[in-house]
């Protein structure tokens, strides 16, 4: 039986993270809990799907920093990184409208577009970079 690669656990993360927020994203609507302390301008749902499609924008990111050895990565890999995590965020909210009591909503996919912008803004000014020397040093 062959081993595992060292690229395998580097991207394992990314694809682990990639099938949670699709088991996440696809629970049937009701049996999702309503949250009533949110009181900011914009939906709760839309703030998580922001912060999910963040975090998974940034393990893509860590699963291509190896090919980079301590180079930063190159602008087109991160908006290579933008546009994958996007185009999944809009198969999810496909996926959704066919799922019972669940729609595919465009102000998600929108909050899905602004978690992976916030990880590219994160990556271009340096501060991912920092915190991975910090992580993994």
């Amino acid at each position: 039986m062959k081993r595992p690669t060292r690229r395998f656990f580097i991207q394992a993360p990314a694809f682990v993270w990639a099938f949670f927020i699709l088991a996440l994203l696809t629970i049937p609507g009701s049996s999702v809990p309503l949250i009533s302390f949110w009181t900011f301008g914009i939906p709760f749902d839309s703030f998580v799907h922001g912060v999910l499609f963040c975090i998974e924008a940034s393990l893509l990111w860590l699963s291509v920093l190896p090919r980079y050895s301590f180079r930063k990565v190159p602008l087109h890999s991160l908006v290579l990184i933008v546009l994958i995590t996007t185009a999944f965020g809009g198969s999810t909210e496909i996926l959704q409208s066919f799922i019972p009591e669940r729609t595919g909503d465009m102000l998600d996919l929108l909050a899905d577009a602004g978690g992976a912008m916030c990880f590219f803004c994160l990556a271009v000014s340096g501060l991912l970079d920092r915190i991975r020397i910090r992580l993994f040093a």
